[in-house]
């Protein structure tokens, strides 16, 4: 059997944690394993985001190490790079874990190195992602060694609870060319599949265009795409859900569509696979019962991926739709999200 190597992949802020991720990358290297950084990418860049999206899908787990800053907001979302990247392996059903400064680790630091550790922007915006963070796999760090610790521990309990498909090296993978060559006949089969649905999705792409390039299809105010907005929010306010797993209370409430797509947009951007889904029952509402509506109208696409699974993301148009559900004060009915 050959002995799998685990890809990790180190999520940060940049400037204030070398010597935490270096810390990370030896403890990593010392269990066997690939350690990988975000340390060449920048935010706030959409072709950038693709190929961070695509490092977290192809990395086994995802580590974040958590000190005193949040980091810079996207324009869109609102969101750090950092959180973005953690929602999104969330939101993917990737292993995660986090290492988390103590209160008196980070007050010691800022005594010996200023501010510069600490964050004086968005302090409300990191206690909330602090807490979001410490609510799954996390560990708390005071200092390198406590960091090594966590790592060791934590990817020792992650390798007895996940099947991991890990990395081995090509002279253990020489050893099975039957096993291997029938995967890359079954990828093949899997990319002659994605292609026509590529084409698929372009052919309606093109539509949308066509239709949005039709005179009168202005977005000035009282104009003709202002107005199908108006119509389309009626129809996600009118449309409801209930369920009991979007809150602390057993009881089950009703939510709309709309409620439940501007409140989640950062999650709907990331995208959601059917394999998540299934396993946490927050992302199965907005799975089964949010992306269908906001697909209905062009707002979201659903498309083929490994292994067979689907996943379901909002596009450009949908999250121009929120931006301008959200400027013009539409709520619509309903309870307040938890």
């Amino acid at each position: 059997m050959a002995k799998k190597k685990l890809q990790i992949l180190i999520s940060s802020t940049s400037t204030d944690l070398r010597d935490e991720r270096q810390a990370s990358v030896e403890a990593i290297l010392k269990a066997g394993h690939i350690p990988a950084g975000m340390e060449l990418f920048t935010a706030g860049n959409d072709s950038q985001w693709g190929i961070i999206r695509e490092w977290i899908d192809e990395s086994d787990v995802y580590m974040l190490i958590l000190g005193g800053h949040y980091g810079t907001a996207d324009p869109n979302t609102g969101l750090s790079s950092i959180e973005l990247e953690y929602d999104y392996a969330v939101a993917q059903g990737k292993p995660c874990f986090a290492v988390v400064i103590r209160d008196e680790a980070l007050e010691a630091n800022v005594l010996a190195k200023g501010t510069a550790v600490f964050d004086v922007y968005e302090p409300a915006k990191l206690k909330a992602f602090r807490t979001k963070v410490l609510s799954k796999t996390s560990a708390f760090y005071t200092d390198a060694q406590d960091i090594k610790l966590a790592v060791l521990e934590t990817l020792a309990g992650l390798i007895r609870r996940h099947p991991f498909t890990g990395w081995i090296s090509g002279a253990e993978a020489t050893q099975e060319p039957t096993a291997y060559l029938e995967k890359i006949q079954a990828l093949g089969r899997e990319r002659d599949v994605l292609r026509l649905e590529v084409e698929a999705l372009r052919r309606e792409l093109d539509a949308l265009k066509k239709k949005s390039a039709e005179p009168g299809a202005s977005a000035e105010p009282g104009g003709k795409a202002e107005t199908s907005y108006e119509v389309i929010a009626e129809k996600l306010i009118q449309t409801t859900v209930r369920t009991n797993a979007l809150s602390r209370d057993p009881q089950e409430r009703e939510y709309t569509v709309a409620q439940l797509a501007l409140q989640h947009r950062n999650v709907l951007f990331s995208g959601i696979t059917e394999h998540a889904a299934k396993k946490d029952p927050f992302l199965r509402v907005l799975y089964a019962s949010v992306f269908p509506s906001l697909q209905t109208h062009g707002f979201a696409t659903r498309a083929r991926i490994s292994s067979g699974q689907t996943r379901y993301r909002l596009n450009q148009r949908g999250l121009d739709f929120l931006k301008w559900f959200e400027s013009k004060g539409r709520k619509g009915p309903g309870n307040h999200i938890e």
